[in-house]
């Protein structure tokens, strides 16, 4: 089963009594990156101390809580709930207009443009720094998957493969071309390739694809939460 210690979290792990510092240097911007996992239930004055701690090193806060932990409520701050999904019965349906394959040397190109793009909403210091941490990881085992329509590239996700699971992350399809049955093609591609694994994605309990990744087979494993606050330019 699927559960909140799962979900790949990136940067440097460092284990404290009360949490866990995750720390990336190459990309201090990347909220996913940077930030701190609380595993005990801490006061609201602990939780604005360590938040000094990481404003040392960053420019924005970011508390993730597992499930079994109380949230303390700050000021300033933004509050999102995440759910965690697992395929179990998939149920996609494929446009056969679309183009799916792994990224490779050819649509290396394409991938790193629609990521930018994707990535560039959020500030341009964050779309560069992403996309020099793309080009390293592309030199790695980094796998990910690009979408085609008409030549075009229309969507991308990444794939962070495990020995028994694969986590579907940075999820997308420009928004021009969605509701096209392009993330569904994407998807029904990834089942094909890793029928022996377990795949599972974090979503927004906010956002409507949620309830889209219900009706293709994917059921709810667990909730948790985070706090974020952004740097004050923002």
């Amino acid at each position: 089963m699927i559960d909140f210690w799962t979900v790949n979290r990136y940067g440097t792990a460092y284990k404290m009594p009360d949490y866990i510092r995750f720390v990336d240097k190459e990309v201090p911007s990347r909220y996913d990156s940077n930030g701190m996992v609380i595993t005990t239930d801490i006061t609201k004055e602990q939780l604005l101390g360590l938040a000094e701690e990481q404003l040392a090193t960053q420019a924005h806060v970011k508390f993730t809580f597992p499930p079994d932990i109380t949230v303390p409520m700050l000021e300033d701050y933004e509050l999102s709930e995440l759910e965690i999904y697992e395929l179990t019965t998939p149920m996609f349906a494929v446009n056969e207009a679309i183009t799916v394959q792994f990224v490779d040397a050819a649509t290396v190109p394409d991938f790193l443009q629609l990521s930018y793009d994707e990535a560039l909403p959020f500030g341009e210091k964050y779309a560069k720094e992403r996309e020099a941490w793309l080009c390293r990881k592309l030199q790695q085992d980094f796998v990910a998957v690009i979408a085609y329509y008409q030549n075009e590239a229309v969507g991308a996700v990444e794939l962070i493969v495990q020995e028994n699971t694969v986590e579907l992350d940075q999820f997308f399809v420009r928004e021009a071309f969605q509701r096209q049955g392009i993330g569904s093609t994407i998807q029904a591609f990834i089942e094909a390739h890793f029928l022996y694994h377990t795949i599972f994605l974090v979503a927004d309990a906010s956002d409507t694809p949620r309830e889209m990744y219900q009706r293709q087979g994917y059921d709810y494993c667990a909730t948790f939460y985070e706090l974020t606050k952004q740097p004050p330019s923002l």
